[in-house]
C-alpha cells in the first residue's frame, strides 16, 4: 500500500458505508461511494473504476401509477437498486481480500 494511514482511513470510510447501508441509495450515496473509491484507489495504487456505478444504474423510482390512465409519477430524486450496489461493494471487498489474502496458520501434526 502506498501510505498505510491513507488506507486505514479510506478502508474505515468504506467499511462504516458498508456496515451502515441504507435501503434506499440516493445519488447522494453514490457520489459518497465513488469518493471513497477514490481514497482508496489513491491509497492502494490499483485501479478500482470496474467498481464504480454507472450513471445508467441510478434512476428515478415509480412513486404511483394509474391503471385506469395509464399515468406513472417518478421521483425528482433518482436512486440505485441495493442489491447493485451491495453487489459492486461486496467486490471491493473480494478484492482487496484476494490481494492480500490472512495468513495461514501452520499446521500442527497430521
Amino acid at each position: 500500500m502506498a501510505d498505510d494511514r491513507q488506507w486505514a482511513l479510506a478502508w474505515a470510510k468504506f467499511e462504516a458505508m458498508y456496515k451502515n447501508l441504507p435501503d434506499y441509495l440516493t445519488e447522494d450515496d453514490v457520489r459518497d461511494f465513488h469518493g471513497i473509491l477514490d481514497l482508496l484507489q489513491q491509497a492502494s495504487g490499483e485501479d478500482l473504476k470496474s467498481f464504480r456505478i454507472p450513471d445508467s444504474r441510478v434512476e428515478r423510482r415509480e412513486t404511483s401509477s394509474s391503471y385506469v390512465t395509464g399515468r406513472q409519477d417518478y421521483s425528482r430524486a433518482r436512486y440505485c437498486e441495493r442489491a447493485y450496489f451491495l453487489t459492486q461493494m461486496d467486490g471491493v471487498r473480494g478484492y482487496f481480500a484476494n490481494l492480500h489474502p490472512a495468513a495461514r496458520k501452520p499446521q500442527v501434526g497430521f
